[in-house]
């Protein structure tokens, strides 16, 4: 009878834990988060890609992409089972640039960048195995990025990268015209608080990179996440999608669906998590 009941205490224990996550990683082990929804691969970019370190006179205490540019600035979306989310930052951040610009926000492709943005070289991307954001900002100058209503996401139900089917096909497996978007430039922003901030400011939303902790993932707001002595362990990278400030901290937008912080934003004292070691972007 012990037994039993020590057993039913540890299942319950798990059951409330895993109720205050996220629907994707409820009944999810944290080696799995770390193997299969961790995609950021985090290390230097290539020589040859740009530094801007650029800062704004007059810059607001406060700033959020949501007030200065409503609608053409994307919901929330949802990652599902592929280390992707380098690709979602990416799609994400250059879809709400181009909305600023145009007027018109569409939704593009992530799954673009999982699967014809894969390589087995140096710096290149691995679709649901990781992925780079400076290299998938490079892919969206030089290749382009269709739709997603063109190619949709199919990699978060199977986790698995699977084969580009628009490679010189120039045919949409979804729906919709065949249409390339592209960024005019990528490049990296400084560590630097302001020159973060004046990039935002003056051309809207980033993509970054963080590192996860287990607490992260049970994150709710509204107050900034500040890693602890509490934090548990380190899970991996990951990339979001930054969209403006306040005070003390970033406001992000994550990957991870609506039922993650509040609604799927997000808010990260400055200077943690490895928050402004990866700031990646490109004008359009």
């Amino acid at each position: 009878m012990k037994l039993v009941f020590l057993a039913l205490l540890v299942v319950a224990a798990t059951a409330y834990y895993d109720e205050d996550r996220p629907e994707i990683f409820r009944n999810v082990s944290n080696e799995e988060i770390s193997e299969q929804y961790l995609g950021l691969i985090w290390d230097m970019p290539p020589e040859n890609v740009a530094w801007v370190n650029d800062v704004a006179d007059n810059l607001p205490s406060t700033f959020d992409a949501r007030q200065q540019w409503g609608s053409n600035i994307g919901a929330i979306r949802q990652q599902g089972k592929c280390g992707s989310c380098w690709a979602f930052g990416a799609a994400e951040a250059l879809a709400d640039r181009l909305a600023i610009k145009s007027g018109s926000h569409i939704v593009l492709s992530p799954q673009d960048l999982v699967s014809c943005n894969f390589g087995y070289l140096l710096f290149d991307n691995h679709g649901c195995n990781g992925g780079r954001p400076i290299m998938a900002w490079k892919y969206m100058k030089n290749t382009g990025i269709v739709s997603d209503r063109c190619y949709p996401y199919t990699s978060g139900d199977s986790g698995d990268t699977g084969k580009c089917l628009i490679k010189n096909k120039k045919v949409c497996p979804g729906s919709g015209k065949f249409e390339v978007y592209r960024a005019t430039s990528y490049y990296q922003v400084a560590n630097n608080v302001d020159a973060i901030k004046s990039e935002i400011m003056n051309y809207g939303p980033v993509e970054i990179g963080i590192m996860v902790y287990e607490d992260f993932i049970t994150y709710k707001g509204p107050d900034a996440y500040k890693k602890t002595s509490a934090s548990g362990k380190q899970l991996g990278g990951h990339a979001i999608k930054m969209i403006g400030w306040g005070p003390d901290y970033w406001i992000v937008a994550n990957s991870w669906g609506g039922d993650w912080g509040m609604k799927g934003f997000g808010h990260i004292a400055f200077g943690e998590i490895m928050i402004e070691d990866m700031v990646v972007a490109g004008h359009v």
